[in-house]
């Protein structure tokens, strides 16, 4: 077996449809035609916010301080259509708040730099906890984690826990070392300490 893995983009399910992807797991609310999915758990989402950040004393912030300050995101999605958060953006939307990122980024190094530089990191929980966790150079300063505002899950319908799926084209569904590989997968996120198991 040979891996090879790539963050989630805006044609990754078309890719997938053409059969050049065998598995995707994200945050989603719906999938395509033709492609199966299965309910690993739920994870959730918190805010890095390093030394030089304005609000690094506070222990909650409230949405509009939040975004009256620079914002790094890790992985953003370049396609929101299906991710469970798309509905709570529209919401937030009509209440005036527009959540726009000032940096995207894939490289955990360039978001820790912004974040070190001021910038708050909106990520999941387990990127937080290896924030901080990490202990490079005395460059780097200490970080803490703060909850996603209180605004943000009142619009939510997971309330801050969202659901992550893995799915496959259906062509795979009966394949017997593609079952192997999808649950073992399943059975490895299970175990994670920022996994909520399925109800």
């Amino acid at each position: 077996m040979q891996l090879s893995l790539t963050a989630w983009g805006d044609s990754q399910f078309e890719e997938m449809l053409a059969g050049k992807v065998d598995l995707g797991i994200k945050r989603v609310n719906d999938t395509p035609n033709n492609i199966r999915s299965k309910l690993i758990g739920y994870t959730e989402a918190c805010i890095v916010l390093g030394e030089a950040h304005p609000l690094h004393h506070q222990d909650e912030i409230m949405l509009k301080d939040l975004l009256a300050h620079k914002l790094v995101t890790h992985h953003m999605e370049a396609n929101r259509q299906h991710s469970t958060f798309a509905k709570t953006e529209q919401k937030l939307k009509q209440q005036g708040f527009h959540i726009r990122a000032d940096l995207e980024t894939d490289s955990l190094m360039v978001a820790m730099q912004a974040v070190n530089n001021g910038m708050a990191l909106v990520a999941s929980r387990s990127i937080g906890e290896l924030f901080l966790k990490v202990k490079c150079e005395e460059s780097i300063s200490p970080v803490k984690l703060l909850p996603i505002p209180k605004e943000v899950l009142d619009l939510d319908d997971y309330n801050g826990r969202h659901p992550i799926h893995i799915f496959w084209h259906e062509r795979f569904n009966n394949d017997l070392a593609h079952r192997w590989l999808r649950e073992k997968i399943i059975a490895f996120m299970r175990e994670s300490p920022w996994m909520h198991s399925p109800k």
